[in-house]
């Protein structure tokens, strides 16, 4: 375990603890198409998909190291630079946290180092198969975790959950219509010291607990 987790994960569960908070973390399942489109399912939290022209996209994940700060306020985690879709680190090559708390077992994690930082991460993904996405740890943070996928005719479908709120942890399902990479992107909040945990994987694979009280 590496030793860095030990205090962010123990403020963590302390943060979790007093807050008394619970959110649904019931199923979700959203099917990507060519258009805006938001999935309604009483008493779900449901995803939504918005579509970009390439040019659109490429404006919209094009931060670079200079645009953001030029100074590290807080020690970055081990994938930097890793702030555009070009420079994404590969999903299947981050650190999976193990032997820890079941929690955060299998999950991956990484931190903002500087104001305005955005990490991107590139997966493959099969179309065969339902995905949980999952963000927690969030310290109160305003940050929210996306899906990027191709739509193979020019334009992309960025998925987003639809229930969004500051500091809230999230969980959504996804499908991808097409097998082949997909881009994670994990944007919003300040430089924090803590990490947060995020996990794109098959369904029923990870613990979609968003709160130690779920479990």
């Amino acid at each position: 375990m590496n030793k860095k987790l030990l205090r962010p994960i123990s403020l963590g569960i302390l943060f979790f603890v007093m807050s008394g908070s619970m959110v649904d973390a019931s199923e979700q399942l959203a099917r990507p198409d060519a258009s805006y489109v938001e999935m309604s399912q009483e008493g779900d939290v449901v995803a939504v998909g918005e579509v970009f022209t390439e040019k659109q996209m490429r404006e919209m994940c094009s931060a670079s190291e200079a645009d953001i700060s030029s100074l590290a306020a807080i020690e970055p985690d081990p994938y930097e630079p890793n702030n555009t879709m070009e420079t994404a680190y590969p999903y299947s090559k981050t650190e999976r946290i193990t032997g820890a708390l079941a929690f955060n077992e299998g999950y991956r994690y990484s931190n903002c180092h500087v104001e305005g930082d955005e990490d991107f991460f590139s997966i493959n993904l099969s179309s065969s198969y339902t995905y949980d996405v999952i963000l927690k740890n969030l310290y109160r943070q305003d940050r929210h975790i996306y899906i990027w996928e191709s739509n193979g005719d020019g334009t992309w479908t960025r998925w987003k959950s639809s229930n969004q709120q500051t500091g809230q942890p999230e969980c959504w399902g996804f499908r991808p219509s097409r097998s082949g990479i997909h881009y994670v992107q994990i944007a919003g909040g300040g430089p924090d010291p803590s990490y947060f945990f995020f996990a794109v994987e098959k369904k029923g694979t990870v613990n979609t607990a968003l709160w130690p009280g779920d479990l």
